[in-house]
């Protein structure tokens, strides 16, 4: 057995003391934790899904510790996530927000031509701004809540 043994060992045993620190519960991380509901539908733009647009759910009328958020997937469909991955959203009206990010051009390296800089929304800011979007949204308790926008 050589000496790095034990020394690997001891590494592991503590990577998975801290990946289990990690995993506490959010309300005894000291963070508000409010009950959610399922939250999905789908997002299309001219009847066309808008692959990677972010969506944001922000509540009317006050600041909560999250907002609800999710990227639109190849087939227009979206989860909401709060506090853990796809779990929803909590009850309540909101302002929904869609970004869609252009996409930027690619150097002969494959990184981005343009790393770094703001990339423009596809949809002009015209949903972006939660002061501003005409989207409005219901989240009900209790059920899963299917939320579909059908953008122009």
């Amino acid at each position: 057995m050589s000496s790095k043994t034990p020394r690997a060992a001891r590494g592991c045993v503590l990577l998975v003391l801290i990946a289990a620190g990690c995993q506490q519960s959010l309300p005894s991380a000291g963070i508000d934790v409010r009950e959610v509901a399922p939250v999905q539908g789908t997002v299309t733009i001219g009847g066309r899904p808008p692959a990677g647009a972010f969506v944001s759910f922000r509540p009317v009328g006050g600041a909560a510790p999250y907002n609800a958020r999710a990227t639109v997937g190849k087939d227009g469909s979206y989860q909401l996530t709060t506090y853990r991955q796809q779990d929803g959203a909590p009850p309540g009206e909101y302002r929904v927000t869609v970004y869609w990010p252009a996409e930027r051009p690619k150097r002969k390296d494959g990184e981005d031509d343009d790393a770094g800089a703001d990339v423009p929304d596809r949809l002009g800011g015209r949903y972006s701004n939660p002061e501003t979007t005409p989207l409005k949204a219901t989240v009900k308790a209790g059920e899963t809540n299917t939320i579909d926008f059908k953008l122009p």
